[in-house]
This record gives structure tokens, C-alpha cells and sequence, in this order.
């Protein structure tokens, strides 16, 4: 009784092999992805150089147009984590002020990881 299970128990396996490597010709068979290792961080300051909190800080991916807004903390810094490798676009937004630069492009590759943009606000 133990060899037979032992026969069927092999048996199965043997199926499952050949039935995974027939699925799978010519196909991706699993897709383990990269983790989103990839980030963008800044410091948004008033014109006087002092930090600006409660700051909005939008980052839009520009293939994808996906947009993921953040708030600065008490120090004016902000950070976008979690992100895939892109072409994105950084803007700071806060009623009654403009900031330099505007926005600003940033590109995330492998070679490229993070990208720090900071932006001063201008009355």
C-alpha cells in the first residue's frame, strides 16, 4: 500500500511538471515583478528660507497620468516612496503663493533610484 502511494504521489508530480512546462512554452508563466524600490523627496522652504508645512505636493506620472498628492510636515519636507521606475512631474501647491521652480520633471531609472527636488515659494 505505501509503494502505491509513493507510485501516485510520484505520478502526480510528474503531471504537474509536464502539464506546468506544456502551459507555459512560450509564455510568462509567473511575473514577480520588481519591487517599487523608487522615490522622490524635497523640502519645500518660504521665501525666506524657513520651512514651509502644510505645503501640497503633487506628483503625477505623465504616461500613466496617476496622481498622488501629499502634505509637507513641520519642517517642509515631503516624500513620495513606493514608486515605479518613470518619467514624473513635481508640483508644490498653497493658496496665495507661487514657488520656484513651478514644477519640475524628474525621470526614475535604474540607475536612478531617487531624485530630491526642493522648491522655495515666491510672492
Amino acid at each position: 500500500m505505501r509503494n502505491l502511494k509513493l507510485y501516485l504521489y510520484a505520478a502526480l508530480v510528474l503531471t504537474a511538471v509536464i502539464w506546468v512546462t506544456g502551459c507555459s512554452r512560450g509564455k510568462e508563466l509567473y511575473n514577480f515583478q520588481t519591487p517599487s524600490i523608487y522615490r522622490v523627496l524635497g523640502t519645500v522652504q518660504d521665501s525666506g528660507g524657513s520651512p514651509l508645512p502644510d505645503t501640497a505636493v503633487v506628483l503625477n506620472n505623465n504616461p500613466t497620468t496617476r496622481v498622488v498628492i501629499t502634505i509637507t510636515d513641520e519642517d517642509g519636507n515631503y516624500s513620495f516612496v513606493g514608486l515605479d521606475k518613470g518619467d514624473y512631474r513635481v508640483t508644490p501647491q498653497k493658496s496665495g503663493m507661487g514657488f520656484t521652480p513651478k514644477a519640475r520633471s524628474v525621470t526614475l531609472t535604474s540607475q536612478s533610484k531617487s531624485d530630491i527636488v526642493n522648491f522655495k515659494a515666491i510672492r
